[in-house]
């Protein structure tokens, strides 16, 4: 945390499970500066995964769009982790859902 630059810098582990066979992983952020994603792991070190982020769409925040370091096959599971920086805004963080659940919003917390 960063008093005087008014900075936080944090770090949010999701586990999904896909729907439907994917590659990618679509998030929504809001307010975020993304630093870093990776596949997280208990048993081995983190891999860095590659990633774009978007530009913010009104309220719906940026598309924070991940690929996969393989294909996910329906049912299976993975866990990203997000390193993250917020800066003084409103509201700040991540989200998961379908395109018409994008304006749901579930905030992270900052370690």
């Amino acid at each position: 945390m960063d008093l005087r630059g008014k900075r936080i810098e944090g770090y949010v582990t999701l586990s999904v499970t896909a729907q439907t066979a994917t590659s990618r992983l679509v998030l929504d952020t809001r307010g975020l500066e993304i630093v870093a994603v990776e596949a997280a792991r208990t048993d081995a070190p983190a891999t860095p995964l590659r990633y774009t982020h978007g530009e913010p769409q009104g309220v719906l925040g940026s598309a924070l769009t991940v690929s996969l370091p393989s294909e996910l096959a329906e049912g299976g599971t993975a866990t990203v982790g997000v390193h993250f920086r917020v800066g003084e805004v409103g509201v700040a963080g991540v989200a998961v859902g379908r395109p018409s659940e994008r304006a749901i919003e579930a905030r992270a917390q900052a370690k």
